[in-house]
């Protein structure tokens, strides 16, 4: 288990942002499909007043993949999934 830990820890991860702009997606699209999902990181922050600020970051691994083909399954347009080894 610490073994693998430390190969998540090394792993490249992603910013919202970084999915809105690989996949043309919403915020609150991206958002939604990720917040709850295994090995997503979340970093949250009370803020001021009742405003809660949450950062995700997304680990680069296979449920990145397959949230992606979940999501255009249940879209009525085409998408294209572009994978990049590094």
């Amino acid at each position: 288990m610490e073994q693998q830990s430390a190969a998540a820890a090394l792993e490249k991860h992603y910013r919202v942002q970084d999915v809105m702009e690989m996949w043309h997606f919403s915020h609150a699209v991206v958002t939604r499909e990720f917040a709850d999902e295994p090995g997503v990181i979340r970093l949250s922050n009370p803020g001021i007043g009742t405003r809660q600020y949450v950062t995700l970051s997304i680990p680069n691994q296979l449920s990145f993949v397959s949230t992606y083909v979940s999501l255009s399954r249940r879209s009525s347009r085409v998408l294209r999934l572009e994978i990049h080894f590094e």
